[in-house]
């Protein structure tokens, strides 16, 4: 997660996490979210899967981020 203001600046304390696990990275930065900041998922957009090693695994970043925002919507989160 990496943080740009409404100006476009990038302050000069960027604050960052890692989080390994693409789901809890996106349920978790949406949960972050303010009026006026932006939210860029990239990199697996158009796929509505996951590979981790050898496996093939169902995920949609779409269903997901869709998922969270309706959460924190009906929890009134602004």
């Amino acid at each position: 997660l990496g943080m740009v203001n409404s100006n476009g600046d990038v302050p000069l304390k960027t604050e960052v996490d890692i989080i390994g696990d693409r789901k809890e990275a996106i349920v978790s930065t949406i949960e972050k979210l303010k009026k006026g900041d932006i939210l860029l998922i990239a990199g697996k957009g158009h796929e509505d899967y996951q590979i981790i090693g050898n496996s093939i695994n169902k995920f949609s970043d779409i269903e997901i981020a869709t998922w969270a925002f309706k959460n924190a919507v009906e929890r009134g989160v602004q």
